[in-house]
């Protein structure tokens, strides 16, 4: 059990050595972890979906543990997701529930939706559901700031804001003739 505030889970930070020391609460970035007082707001989200820069590939989509999201070429935008079965063990789906961005953030809280419902619920990105990677393909996912799953299979790749375009890789299905 963990005790909670106003629903928020409660911690102590590691470096805090004596009872009225709070430095904590500008790790790793200011707001990130802000002190809990009588005036702390019930409706103040934590971010679910953020940006991190990554020095190969630009700017990054992740989840608000810096867990890098994935986009699949064989899904298409509006369409159900096509990993399904043991490719999800692989993929885990994400699911950011409510999507929250932080403060002064550039994504476009529109680029956001659903697919979905109840344990298939998954977030899209641009029409796009996003996964995360799982290296040793047993739903472990990958450790935040990692990108091993960037172009696994030529078919799966980092959700990155600054794609102007996305191939999808899939057979066209219509009448010959």
């Amino acid at each position: 059990d963990q005790l909670t505030y106003k629903g928020w889970p409660l911690y102590y930070f590691g470096q805090d050595g004596a009872r009225g020391q709070n430095k904590g609460i500008s790790f790793p970035t200011p707001g990130i972890w802000p002190i809990v007082n009588k005036e702390t707001p019930a409706a103040v989200a934590r971010p679910t979906i953020k940006t991190v820069d990554n020095a190969t590939l630009g700017k990054l989509v992740t989840d608000a543990d810096g867990r890098t999201l994935y986009i699949f070429a064989r899904d298409s935008k509006g369409n159900p997701s096509a990993c399904t079965g043991g490719c999800l063990t692989r993929w885990p789906i994400f699911n950011a529930g409510t999507v929250v961005l932080p403060e002064g953030s550039t994504l476009d809280p529109d680029d956001f939706g659903s697919i979905g419902d109840g344990a298939t619920k998954q977030t899209t990105y641009k029409g796009w559901p996003l996964y995360y990677f799982s290296p040793n393909n047993d739903a472990v996912i990958e450790a935040a700031g990692q990108i091993l799953g960037d172009n696994f299979g030529t078919l799966w790749h980092v959700a990155n804001p600054e794609y102007d375009i996305m191939i999808v890789s899939a057979q066209l299905v219509g009448a010959n003739g």
